[in-house]
């Protein structure tokens, strides 16, 4: 398990001692609000990720004025009632994206698009670059989001197809100096997962500006299993997953060409498991690091789960040992009950859980409908190569726990510094 591993200290002096203490982002990554003339490949990449629980409450501003006003002045604010998030806050992305000094990678999951609704996709455009009223950085950075939504005709049917998917929302800077694309795989096709590639310092295939008031927001390219092609893979190659894995319960999972039920939603997390590693690791075949965030639908560990882990039903502790063994440095899978073949898994590291500590308590999952901290659990965080950890690359993984941070989701963001040096 990760607890196992201490953290280099004199590793970890070295890096805090470059970057700074990044315990409070919001004082110490000043650097990334530098204006477009910076180099973005000489700073720590900050990466967030925040399963949203719905985007509607982002953009119904952007959906009810002309899509040509995304760069107007900041709009007047909706506010949640405190009923519902604890504080009165405008629930805006542009604002939290200010409020976190402008990171270069957001993944939103759970965003619930209809595939086929392009007037949200245009306004989740134009709620991440409608300038605030308190920003004052001479250039802000402007952002372009990339969507994976799903296309099930069988299992993403409920809501009117306002249900799962992810997106990727990456600042534009960054995206023409390091990032070489954005990318989706073929064997889901639930929304669940994006890939961005970062091919740092040298860029290839530059992201294009945020979409014109009348474009149509472009699909990612799928990454399918003939990619895995020996490249010229640079030791500062990552592949960076934005994920909402699968929530495993008893409801019938539908072949998504045929509608045949083949299993439980359980049977379908497992599957999930499976091909993720897989893809994983003809990333690292390929001398790639691999970086999956999100929300995993896994709480890892006991610690991980209050006031008590899901044990019942009994799937939840097979998927449980599953996701662990699979991502989590390869435990013994005969031991698990895993594969009796041995069969290579994904050996990553819990980066959270790893520079906290095994006995540090952090939670992502806060339900509606509780009280604050009553039931929790840690389902979203960063499962990264070994290599990346051993080299000292991770500056910093915080999880931002309370209510302001949570909004109108149920979960609260997370987020990570990584050294492209």
């Amino acid at each position: 398990m990760t607890g196992s591993i201490s953290p280099p200290p004199t590793k970890r002096r070295k890096v805090r001692a470059e970057c700074g203490n990044l315990t409070d982002f919001g004082a110490t990554l000043e650097t990334s609000t530098t204006t477009a003339a910076s180099d973005p490949s000489d700073q720590p990449v900050h990466i967030i990720s925040w399963n949203i629980n719905g985007i509607t409450p982002f953009v119904r501003h952007h959906l009810t004025k002309p899509i040509t006003n995304y760069f107007s002045k900041s709009p007047k604010s909706v506010r949640i009632p405190s009923s519902q998030s604890g504080l009165s806050q405008p629930p805006s992305l542009r604002a939290f994206l200010c409020r976190h000094n402008y990171p270069h990678l957001l993944f939103l999951q759970e965003v619930k698009i209809n595939s086929k609704d392009e007037a949200t996709q245009r306004a989740v455009q134009a709620a991440i670059n409608t300038p605030e009223s308190s920003e004052t950085a001479q250039l802000p950075p402007t952002y372009t989001a990339h969507f994976t939504l799903p296309c099930d005709p069988h299992n993403a049917r409920g809501f009117g197809g306002r249900i799962y998917g992810v997106v990727s929302i990456i600042r534009d800077d960054f995206a023409d100096r390091c990032v070489s694309a954005v990318r989706t795989v073929d064997w889901d096709v639930e929304g669940r997962v994006s890939i961005v590639e970062i091919t740092s310092p040298q860029p290839r295939h530059p992201i294009p500006s945020p979409l014109p008031p009348s474009a149509k927001p472009s699909a990612p390219r799928p990454a399918s299993s003939h990619d895995d092609k020996p490249s010229t893979a640079h030791p500062s190659n990552i592949a960076v997953f934005n994920i909402y894995a699968v929530n495993g319960t008893n409801n019938a999972y539908k072949d998504p060409k045929t509608g045949t039920t083949c299993g439980t939603r359980h049977d379908r997390k497992l599957a999930f498991h499976k091909l993720l590693m897989e893809e994983s690791l003809r990333y690292e075949a390929r001398g790639w690091a691999v970086i999956l965030g999100g929300d995993m639908n896994v709480a890892p560990a006991r610690i991980d789960g209050y006031p008590n882990l899901r044990t019942y039903p009994r799937e939840h502790i097979v998927n449980r040992a599953d996701f662990n063994t699979r991502f989590l440095l390869g435990e013994d899978m005969k031991a698990l009950g895993g594969n009796e073949d041995g069969e290579h898994v994904f050996q990553g590291i819990d980066i959270w859980r790893t520079l906290h500590g095994p006995e540090a308590s952090g939670y992502t999952y806060y339900p509606r409908g509780t009280a604050w901290g009553a039931s929790c659990d840690r389902v979203d965080y960063f499962v990264i190569s070994k290599g990346l950890y051993e080299e000292g690359k991770v500056v910093e993984a915080e999880i931002h726990a309370n209510a302001l941070e949570r909004g109108p989701s149920d979960h609260v963001p997370i987020s990570m510094v990584l050294s492209l040096r």
